[in-house]
């Protein structure tokens, strides 16, 4: 397992919602303290996307999911896995940057 970043690293970074290819701020401009379950401390501020934000990112997805399933379920599978590592989806959780305490 990948051995994360640290917590400042996460508290400096200014966090985003990602429709759509880009990063944006949630619709309402609310942010809220997400806080580690371990210590309970703050690790960082997040913007509170709200049902607005869910419908942009599916339309802005909509394109995307039409291409996808046009492509080969053999052929998703392999960029799956050349994606992820052999161990397909699982195999992302080694890459996923977990936070040190």
């Amino acid at each position: 397992m990948n051995d994360g970043v640290s917590v400042d690293a996460v508290l400096d970074r200014e966090w985003n919602l990602l429709i759509g290819g880009r990063l944006v701020p949630a619709a309402s401009g609310r942010r809220y303290a997400d806080e580690s379950p371990v210590t309970e401390a703050v690790i960082a501020s997040v913007p509170d996307g709200n049902e607005a934000d869910v419908a942009e990112a599916v339309r802005a997805a909509e394109p995307a999911a039409a291409a996808w399933r046009r492509v080969p379920v053999r052929e998703r599978g392999a960029l799956v896995v050349v994606r992820c590592g052999r161990e397909g989806v699982t195999g992302a959780l080694d890459s996923i940057g977990f936070i040190r305490h």
